[in-house]
């Protein structure tokens, strides 16, 4: 093995100098072991890396397992985390995880949380499929809503909006308040006594006003443009 390296060193000195200002063969010699020196020395340095890496994924899982979740988003939320984790730590993403990951992939964002489009991220590469929330009826509860007469009957002013959203009271009772952004996140809410929303706190964007009854029903939910100068 050091023959080969020495007449491949010659060699490889020999082309330089045909091509270039000729080279001192000690000097060359040197450049090269340093060069050998440094390309081994980074890979050692990232094999330590991986198995840091891979100790802190173990560390994160046993903590993620441990975990006790309180509703759908929470439980999504650690099952996601646990395959993403295991695949970090070398674990082949099975067909079991990605059914799991498919079955989260399919749930509403706003029932199911952001672990949704998380699962829709993997799922989707691995599966190549195409994930909306039309089959979800996304911003339905208990697969109820109100009629399209009672949509168009709640005004929502100003729109877009910079400040304060307003909006006139139905003829039903409303329970709560709910803005979502366009990842399905809540970001803000209020109780059915005020007919207004603070949003100046608020980047510029999408989202999405909702109105809900005492008993879970969805009376309406339009779409708000926050804008601000």
């Amino acid at each position: 093995m050091l023959r080969k390296e020495t007449t491949n060193v010659g060699c490889n000195l020999e082309k330089y100098n045909l091509l270039s200002t000729p080279v001192d063969s000690n000097q060359y010699n040197t450049l090269y072991q340093t060069k050998a020196s440094l390309a081994a020395q980074t890979e050692q340095f990232w094999v330590a890396i991986k198995a840091t890496q891979h100790a802190a994924a173990l560390n994160i899982m046993q903590t993620n397992a441990a975990i006790t979740t309180i509703g759908v988003s929470d439980s999504n939320h650690k099952t996601v985390n646990q395959i993403l984790l295991g695949m970090e730590t070398g674990q082949p993403i099975t067909p079991a995880n990605l059914g799991i990951l498919d079955a989260i992939a399919l749930q509403c964002p706003t029932e199911g949380g952001d672990a949704v489009y998380e699962a829709r991220a993997v799922a989707g590469y691995y599966l190549e499929k195409t994930y909306n929330d039309d089959a979800c009826a996304l911003f339905e509860r208990k697969g109820q809503s109100s009629s399209a007469s009672m949509v168009d009957q709640l005004k929502i002013y100003p729109n877009p909006a910079n400040d304060i959203l307003y909006w006139q009271q139905p003829s039903v009772e409303i329970n709560e308040v709910l803005l979502y952004n366009a990842l399905g996140q809540r970001v803000a809410q209020a109780n059915g006594q005020t007919s207004m929303l603070h949003i100046a706190a608020l980047p510029n964007g999408l989202y999405y006003i909702q109105f809900w009854s005492s008993n879970g029903v969805l009376i309406a939910s339009k779409p708000v443009v926050v804008s601000k100068p």
